[in-house]
């Protein structure tokens, strides 16, 4: 929307007049910060912007070993093996690559009742 068409839509419907409507494009157009707005930006910039982890961000999480997995993926290492692929256990309840292939492996949990 132009200029006159935007003054003319605020003096239609807010029932201001011609040169108020001019002023409030004006103000809705202006790129100004202003005096206050520079003040707070300076002081925005000077903040130090650090993040110190809480305690709650500093736990690592805890798997437990899973042997039906483990035996899973071994199993199907020594397929891979038997098969002629050079492959190499990446870990050992997960992830088997082999050339230029990766196989992982994700166990499913049992649907909520």
């Amino acid at each position: 929307m132009n200029k006159a068409d935007a003054v003319k839509n605020y003096m239609k419907h807010l029932g201001v007049t011609k040169a108020e409507a001019e002023q409030l494009w004006a103000d809705d157009h202006a790129d100004v910060v202003g005096a206050e707005g520079e003040e707070l930006q300076k002081k925005a910039n000077a903040l130090e912007k650090t993040y110190t982890p809480t305690e709650k961000n500093k736990r690592t999480r805890k798997v437990k070993f899973d042997a039906e997995k483990a035996k899973i993926v071994e199993v199907l290492n020594q397929a891979l093996t038997d098969a002629g692929f050079t492959s190499k256990v990446v870990n050992s309840q997960r992830q088997i690559d082999f050339g230029a292939y990766t196989l992982t492996l994700i166990k499913h949990r049992p649907p909520k009742k």
